[in-house]
Parts: C-alpha cells; sequence; structure tokens
C-alpha cells in the first residue's frame, strides 16, 4: 500500500529540489523541539559506493545480537516508507503520514524546505517517539551539508569508498568531493574508513587531525583476505585487526566488494562494543541475513519470470557511476568464463556518466536494450542512450520495456544466459515495482 503522501514536502523528481545547507534545517528542527537531540547513539555514514550495503551488514550484525535499530536511508525503491526503519519496522503508512504532517505544520505555508530536507527532519521526529537502542543514518549527497549532519555529536562516523559522483554539487576533483565527505567528521568522535584511494584518505586524515579524530581505516585498522583456496561457504573471507581474528561465511549480498563493505561493518562493530555486545556468531549470523536490495540481486520470482527458461538468470544492480559500473564489469567477466551470454537492460539518470559506464561494460555485452524509467523527469531518453551506444560499436536497440526487452532476449538467446539490468537506482524501483 502507498502512502497518502501530504502536499509537503514536494515530490517532483528533479534536481532543482536537491538543496545543501544546514540552517533552514536547524530552524525546522527548532520549531520541533530539536528531536534530533533525542536519539540512543548514532551512527552517521558518507560516501560515494558501498554506504548503503555497509550500513545494512552492520544493522544485520546488530539486529542478529538483538539490538533494536532506527535507520535512515535514501532513495527508496518501490514505497517511500523504505527510506524510514523504526526499531526493526518499516514505518507505517500513518504513522509517516502524521510525522511529516507535524514537520509540514511547524514548518509553515512560506517553507523553503526541499523534499530530502523535510523528510530527513520527519525522520528524526519519528526516530525521537519509537525506542530503540542505536540509529543508523546515511547520508543524502555528499556529508557536509547534508541535512543529516545536524547530528554534532554522533557515536561513530563512516566514510565508504570515495569516487566521482554528483560532480555538479560536490566538485570535479576526488579531493574536493572527499573534503564533502569528511564533513561528516566530529571532534573526539572515530571515523571508520573503508578502502580508498591514495587522495581521498590524505584528505579524510587530514581533517580526522583537525578534529581529534581517530581515523580506523582498512589497512591499517584490519585487513579482510578471500580465502579462495577453501571450497567452503562458511570459511569464505577472513577479517584480521589488532584487537579481533575472525573465519567468516560469504555474505549474503553478491560479490568480492561486498567483502570490503562487510568488513567496514565488522570494524564499526569493533569501535562500538563500549557499549554493544557483539559476538562472532552475531556477525556471521548477519552476513548471512543481511537484506539489500537491487545490489547485485538475483530475482527469482514475480512477473518478469514468467515462462522465462531455467538457463536464463535476471540480476538487478542500481549502481549508478564509474565505480560501481567497474564491479559490474568484474562479474560480467566472470559470467563470459562460465560461457554466458550477457545481456544488459540500461537506463541512467541525466548528469551521470553514461558514457563512461557503457565503455566499461562493452567488452561483456552480446546486447544492449536501452529504455526509460517511466515517471522520472531527468533520465536520459532511450534513443538518446541507443545512439550513444552505437556510437560506441555496441550492439544496442531501445525497447519500450524492461518487460518487453526480457521478452526479446527470451525469444532470440539460445544458450545459457545473464540479463543485467542496470544504470540506475530508480530504474532498479521500477523493476521491483513492476516485477511485484
Amino acid at each position: 500500500m502507498a502512502i497518502k503522501t501530504p502536499h509537503w514536502p514536494p515530490i517532483t523528481g528533479h534536481k532543482s529540489d536537491i538543496k545543501l545547507g544546514l540552517e533552514g534545517a536547524h530552524e525546522l528542527l527548532a520549531r520541533l523541539g530539536n528531536p534530533h537531540e533525542k536519539l540512543p547513539p548514532v551512527v552517521h555514514f558518507a560516501g560515494t559506493n558501498g554506504k548503503g550495503s555497509t550500513l545494512s551488514f552492520l544493522r544485520a550484525i546488530l539486529e542478529s545480537a538483538g539490538y533494536k535499530v532506527h535507520v535512515y536511508m535514501s532513495p527508496n525503491l518501490v514505497f517511500f516508507n523504505e527510506r524510514i526503519t523504526l526499531a526493526g519496522r518499516e514505518i507505517s503508512d500513518e504513522f509517516l503520514y502524521e510525522t511529516l504532517e507535524e514537520c509540514r505544520l511547524a514548518a509553515g505555508d512560506d517553507s523553503q524546505s526541499s523534499f530530502f530536507e523535510g523528510t530527513t527532519i520527519a525522520a528524526f521526529l519519528a526516530f525521537s517517539k519509537v525506542d530503540a537502542d542505536i540509529v543508523l543514518l546515511e547520508t543524502g549527497l555528499g556529508g557536509r551539508l547534508d541535512t543529516t549532519n545536524v547530528i554534532e555529536k554522533p557515536e561513530l562516523t563512516v566514510i565508504t569508498p570515495i569516487s566521482y559522483d554528483h560532480m555538479d554539487f560536490l566538485g570535479n576533483s576526488l579531493d574536493k568531493i572527499a573534503f564533502e565527505k569528511a564533513g561528516i567528521i566530529k571532534n573526539n568522535v572515530p571515523c571508520v574508513v573503508s578502502k580508498q584511494g591514495d587522495v581521498a584518505l590524505e584528505v579524510l586524515k587530514t581533517r580526522a587531525v583537525e578534529l581529534n579524530s581517530e581515523i580506523y581505516s582498512y589497512g591499517d585498522g584490519w585487513k579482510v583476505e578471500i580465502l579462495a583456496e577453501s571450497e567452503s561457504e562458511d570459511s569464505y573471507f577472513s577479517y584480521k585487526s589488532n584487537n579481533a581474528e575472525y573465519i567468516l561465511p560469504k555474505p549474503a549480498l553478491d560479490g568480492v566488494h561486498q567483502v570490503e563493505n562487510a568488513s567496514t561493518a565488522i570494524a564499526c562493530t569493533e569501535k562500538l562494543s563500549s557499549k554493544f555486545n557483539i559476538s562472532e556468531g552475531d556477525i556471521k549470523a548477519g552476513l548471512l541475513n543481511v537484506n539489500h536490495r537491487a545490489r547485485m540481486q538475483k530475482l527469482s520470482e514475480g512477473e518478469l519470470f514468467k515462462n522465462l527458461p531455467n538457463d536464463i538468470e535476471i540480476w538487478l544492480d542500481g549502481g549508478h557511476n564509474e565505480a560501481a559500473a567497474e564491479t559490474l564489469a568484474d562479474k560480467m567477466k566472470i559470467w563470459q568464463s562460465e560461457n554466458k551470454d550477457i545481456y544488459v537492460v540500461f537506463a541512467i539518470i541525466d548528469g551521470k556518466d553514461a558514457d563512461k559506464f557503457l565503455q566499461l561494460l562493452k567488452k561483456y555485452t552480446k546486447k544492449l536494450y536501452c529504455v526509460d524509467i517511466l515517471g522520472f523527469d531527468y533520465a536520459i531518453d532511450k534513443e538518446k542512450l541507443n545512439d550513444l551506444a552505437l556510437s560506441k560499436n555496441i550492439n544496442s536497440e531501445f525497447s519500450d520495456s524492461v518487460k518487453d526487452a526480457v521478452d526479446s532476449i527470451k525469444e532470440n538467446t539460445t544458450k545459457s544466459s545473464v540479463i543485467l539490468v542496470c544504470g540506475s537506482l530508480y530504474l532498479s524501483g521500477l523493476v521491483l515495482s513492476e516485477n511485484r
């Protein structure tokens, strides 16, 4: 059931809705009694790639240990309620509407709050009214000027891999982007840092020194190793730090990059150990039970699977930048080595580097199908995408829908195949909705 969306905040799905800065957020929070100051310990996540998966791993581990977890993530894939989890359960339609309405009335009719600003504040208000042990909070864009950064004293900050994305807002170089992400680092608050390139890591370390924040980073603080010689799913990778050493199962989220995301979550448990009792068994259970949709998600049922042969797989991934495309290419290389034909159903929003994304997938793609993201007003038109693909000598055509593309592939493939739907989280949401 979809929520009965109130008239505020505006939902238009356009870049003009993005508003960076904290002054307006602080003003509205004050009118609401500063609910963000009445929360359990907060873990604040920023980064270009992997922050949602890392958050989901940490959530699964904490819940395996018996803790009640509030979560704020974006964007949603099907229903808005997905963004706000209260003590382990998605916010109800009724409570969401009541909370948004309370925020709207506090803001007044002349409010200039953006969609993300208003809904983030609504999440804080909801969190303040429901008991939980911890809050996991994901930035929307950047960090320094993101609405979530009104949290002045989190328990822990986490910065996942930084790469090129949102350059029209964050800057066109890695040091500028890293500076914005580093904005969530707080005075005397430890910061867990995933595997980073040298430029980004130097920016983060410099900021941490300025704020007397302990950096606990991949390579220096902990490391992981894939145990390729092992055939057992129960001993897939090792995690080693000065304080812990684990042999762990293959995570439920697919891909080597997810092992690195899982390791960042495990590093977080070390830094939370003074307040949260988490065992090796809790970590193992969390890795096996984690759920994070549209991150190399294999679809196994639904409308898209009607009459689909057993030798055709459908995978869904919402990654939308160069680093995400590199990860997809690594997975496609594995499929190709298994003698599978790979078909790509593709859409991407304006402002993303479609050219570079396609160039990375080109080598492994038997045929590309370009589609529109229905109802989303700044996705690149399918015909324009198709022209771009053809100019790169990619075997491509445009299709009216994902279902039409899947049907075409089903009718024409003659061997074991993979259909990869990728390029945008909004496309992933559309697919999950249509797949029912």
